[in-house]
């Protein structure tokens, strides 16, 4: 016998499902499995997840929305104008999608056309379906998006139905959990290689000898924009050639140079243009100030942090060894002069 209970506001039909569609429904599963298990592109994963569940539940569509924001975004479908795909967006809350994303329960809708939470979405939707399920698609507390299935002929989806395309969810879920991790590791990987040859090149330079100049073409370079030194009062020190070309001779700070944290943008020149400025420290002692010109096209934001944080704590490592350097011959100077002030007398 079959009963009836609300799922999500609309009627849900329950009963025995049918064996021979739970067994192609544990044969989807395991395929699924199998290839989450020797596919590494997790695009070509959900691809193969939307293209099959069709045929496993028995429908004419099937489409996923993942999150970003507040919106859902369409990024695959079966059966639907794929030429929409990553132009759709729903908003949570927004027809049946944004309904069941926003309350995290499935829906079941044998009339679409009766349905007051429906919205006719031009280009994608079409006539022919009638009936639809949902289900939220979760990571622990977090939503992740939501998977719709369609057909044609008019259906009511037992709860077999919505057990299995939970399970199709949760695989999702996981999958795109996986994605994310790698990306994430990848990005990580990727700045630790950039920083390694970033600063690599900057300690070649301080030991071959090349000095400041050298480190301030450097530091433009890879940072995108043309570089000057300048003294905590904020005049131009170093940095004459093409690297440094249009810098002004002196910049106006807001602070004191001394209460500047890592960086500060400020603009200067005639006419005025945008510059990051970096304190040179070596230690709490303030050495002098780097300053850098922002071009956007140029800038690769990443690449130009580093750039900025290595070049300021090489630079200071070069003032220090010119101030050293001085002092010695100073020194050395001091004792000539008295030794031949001795002689003499």
């Amino acid at each position: 016998m079959k009963t009836r209970r609300n799922v999500a506001g609309v009627q849900v039909t329950t009963g025995v499902p049918d064996s021979s569609l739970a067994a192609r429904e544990l044969n989807f599963l395991v395929r699924l499995a199998q290839a989450a298990a020797s596919t590494p592109r997790p695009d070509e994963l959900l691809e193969l997840i939307i293209r099959e569940t069709t045929s496993a539940i028995g429908t004419d569509v099937c489409s996923l929305y993942l999150l970003t924001g507040r919106e859902l975004l369409l990024t695959a479908t079966n059966g639907l104008n794929e030429n929409m795909v990553g132009k759709v967006t729903m908003k949570v809350g927004e027809g049946i999608t944004g309904w069941v994303a926003e309350s995290r329960r499935p829906a079941v809708v044998p009339d679409v056309s009766q349905e007051p939470h429906w919205k006719w979405v031009p280009g994608l939707d079409e006539d022919r379906f009638h009936s639809m399920a949902s289900v939220p698609i979760e990571s622990g507390p977090r939503l992740v998006g939501v998977i719709n299935v369609q057909s044609t002929e008019r259906r009511e989806f037992n709860s077999g139905d919505i057990d299995f395309l939970r399970a199709i969810a949760a695989q999702v879920a996981g999958i795109l959990e996986r994605s994310e991790l790698q990306r994430r590791t990848e990005v990580q990987l990727a700045e630790i290689r950039l920083s390694h040859d970033i600063h690599e090149r900057f300690t070649n330079l301080s030991l071959d000898g090349a000095g400041i100049h050298s480190i301030l073409d450097a530091i433009g370079s890879l940072a995108g924009g043309r570089a000057a030194l300048y003294s905590a009062d904020g005049y131009r020190v170093r940095g004459a050639g093409e690297s440094s070309d249009g810098m002004p001779q002196r910049i106006h700070l807001p602070a004191p140079a001394s209460a500047i944290g890592r960086e500060l943008r400020i603009n200067a020149g005639r006419p005025p243009r945008p510059l990051d400025v970096i304190p040179v420290r070596a230690g709490a002692e303030m050495l002098g100030l780097l300053a850098v010109g922002v071009d956007e096209e140029k800038m690769d934001a990443e690449g130009r942090v580093r750039a900025l944080e290595h070049g300021s704590a090489i630079l200071a490592l070069e003032l220090a060894k010119e101030r050293a350097a001085a002092e010695v011959e100073r020194r050395l100077r001091g004792d000539l002069v008295e030794e031949v002030l001795a002689g003499g007398l």
